[in-house]
């Protein structure tokens, strides 16, 4: 598992951020590593899903749990994903496939 070189900017900084247009370093960096993280998912996914989990990951909304969970909060709800890929959102349960809260998993970890 790859490492960011710096400190993961929290949901606070993310909220200022978008309160004063206030861009600092970190929250740059961070945003600019999940691009790179988005663009490295093989095979690529629904171009719309991508986008989606790339503005989940960047509006720093996913967090790792202890326990090997993520939780990625989407609007006013909150998705659980496991170490292993699944979803407990209505769209992971219908189609089985990689909906946007695990694809912001994936790009949150890389």
């Amino acid at each position: 598992m790859a490492t960011v070189p710096h400190a993961v900017p929290s949901r606070t900084a993310h909220a200022i951020a978008a309160l004063y247009g206030h861009e600092d370093d970190t929250l740059v960096a961070w945003q600019r590593f999940c691009a790179q993280a988005a663009e490295a998912l093989r095979p690529q996914p629904d171009p719309e899903r991508l986008t989606k989990a790339l503005a989940l990951a960047q509006g720093g909304h996913v967090a790792l749990e202890d326990d090997g969970y993520a939780l990625v909060t989407s609007g006013t709800k909150r998705y659980q994903v496991q170490a292993d890929g699944v979803c407990d959102c209505p769209d992971y349960q219908h189609r089985g496939a990689p909906c946007k809260h695990v694809l912001a998993v994936l790009i949150h970890v890389q």
